[in-house]
């Protein structure tokens, strides 16, 4: 049987009235956390104010992410950025990308061996649904280098040169490779829009 959670059973009206509660010196604050439901850690922390994301009253679970939102937007920006230009990077490099941002700009954080975490990783991309990791397409060095619109106009004019003079149907055309030899790599799966 699931074990049922007890986190965030308090609302800001109770948090709210234990404050006030604990500030007019009704009860102590662990009688003034047992009255009105909430926890003593939390109320404690509120009251002195040492969560600097979560003040007051205000309900905020978990860890605040350990780079702020106008870094992750950049990071999003760069990554997309990257694979515009045909440059993915993978979920490694992300989070060492992660952790070299946070150390670059003096943030402390929870980041261990030189990258952030998994959980860091899952938690930006669930924040970030713009990006995903996919698995791209394998495609030889020489195939990149010498694919661009001209090369492409010329490939479909002599295909059409060719259909028209020898009249043979579409099902007819096959890709042959002139070498037995893969000159393809296997790429790894990088994160894309």
């Amino acid at each position: 049987m699931a074990k049922e959670r007890k986190y965030g059973k308090w609302g800001e009206e109770d948090m709210e009235r234990a404050m006030t509660a604990f500030r007019n010196g009704d009860a102590d604050l662990n009688e003034v956390a047992r009255i009105y439901s909430v926890p003593k850690a939390t109320l404690r922390s509120r009251l002195l104010g040492t969560n600097v994301h979560a003040k007051g009253s205000k309900q905020r679970f978990g860890h605040c992410t350990d780079l702020d939102s106008e870094m992750e937007r950049d990071l999003v920006s760069h990554i997309l950025e990257l694979e515009s230009h045909l440059f993915g990077i993978t979920r490694a490099d992300l989070q060492i990308l992660a952790f070299q941002i946070a150390e670059a700009n003096g943030i402390p954080n929870r980041f261990k061996n030189g990258k952030a975490g998994k959980k860091w990783y899952y938690g930006f991309m669930a924040r970030h649904s713009e990006l995903s990791l996919r698995q791209p397409e394998a495609t030889s060095a020489a195939r990149a280098l010498r694919f661009s619109r001209e090369r492409v106009n010329e490939f479909f004019d002599v295909l059409t040169r060719l259909l028209d003079e020898y009249q043979f149907p579409p099902n007819n055309i096959f890709n042959m490779d002139e070498s037995g030899f893969s000159t393809v790599h296997r790429p790894q799966k990088i994160m894309a829009q």
